[in-house]
């Protein structure tokens, strides 16, 4: 375990070596020690992690399997910080603005007394990174990964406190000039928009520019302040929806597909393994199961026929994109 005083990685000791802080009787008040979540991998395992590489700028924030990797190239140096999810204690973020820079800092348990890096000072800081306008969706959406990883593990970290002139969701919508309308006084119904595409603010905006009217720079306000206050109750309740929104905001599509095909196996539907459709038909030499099947349950419908289908080397044979392929075998 670490020292919750100064941070030092204490192993097995009782008392810190470098401190002399009474380890025994420490209950968690600066968050629970990794050996008290049960592991780093089983901790992990209660997400769906997003695993891969997110570019910034001179560097990278990758997420593992069971940790954290913030890369960055700094003059001559380079600089690689790995740290586990359970030592994540605090995350702050700060969107791109224009042609300026963003940036993603985080502080581990052993440097949770270290105040978050800022503007000033992120480019030299180890663990955080800077980046531009371009990566100011996926980078949001890594902080709140992040961000659900540091509120469960409850780590006291009060020094590294962020910044009052931080905006940690990166999403504070700018006052409006005088004479400009009141977003708030707009009738447009954004738990509708949020629910259709959270987490594509650009396809949001769009959206409402086309069907509403709505000037896109207002469009774009609206959807800002409203994503980023949804959001946050969002992953405040169901911490495993950012790791789900990262996803669908570095490829929708395929999250699109992902979730359709983890919906239908849940609802045992049988479906076409090439463009997911229920429209299928099958047939054994001749013999016609069904002109169409739609959405037949394995456990029903064409589930009845569930024990002979292998025996019978069913052939099946989507009626929208005509793929084929024997059933029990995709």
């Amino acid at each position: 375990m670490f020292c919750p005083n100064c941070g030092t990685d204490c192993r097995e000791a009782k008392f810190c070596p470098e401190c002399g802080t009474d380890l025994r009787e420490w209950n968690g008040a600066g968050g629970a020690a990794p050996s008290d979540v049960g592991g780093i991998a089983e901790f992990a395992a209660a997400f769906d992690i997003p695993i891969g590489r997110y570019d910034g700028t001179f560097g990278y924030v990758e997420l593992r399997e069971a940790e954290m990797l913030v890369y960055k190239k700094v003059l001559f140096k380079t600089l690689e910080t790995a740290i586990p999810y359970t030592d994540i204690a605090a995350v702050a973020y700060q969107k791109a603005e224009g042609l300026g820079s963003g940036f993603l800092s985080v502080r581990s348990r052993q440097e949770r007394f270290v105040p978050l890096a800022d503007g000033s000072n992120a480019a030299g800081d180890k663990t955080a990174l800077v980046f531009g306008s371009q990566a100011n969706v996926p980078m949001f959406q890594v902080y709140q990964c992040l961000h659900a990883f540091a509120e469960r593990n409850h780590i006291d970290c009060t020094a590294a406190d962020i910044p009052d002139q931080m905006v940690s969701s990166g999403a504070e919508t700018p006052a409006l000039s005088e004479g400009e309308p009141d977003v708030d006084a707009c009738p447009v119904d954004m738990g509708e928009y949020f629910a259709r595409f959270n987490p594509n603010r650009v396809a949001a905006v769009k959206a409402i520019v086309q069907e509403t009217g709505m000037d896109m720079r207002l469009a774009k306000e609206l959807v800002d302040r409203e994503f980023a206050h949804r959001q946050k109750t969002l992953y405040a309740a169901q911490p495993d929806a950012a790791m789900r929104d990262l996803k669908r905001a570095l490829n929708p599509k395929k999250a699109e597909r992902d979730e359709r095909r983890a919906e239908l196996d849940k609802q045992g539907v049988v479906y076409c393994p090439k463009c997911l459709s229920t429209s299928i038909t099958g047939d054994k030499k001749g013999f016609g199961i069904g002109k169409a099947v739609v959405g037949a349950s394995l456990a029903g419908g064409l589930g009845l026929m569930a024990g002979n289908i292998h025996a019978k080397k069913v052939r099946l044979t989507c009626m929208k994109c005509g793929y084929q392929w024997m059933a029990g075998k995709k």
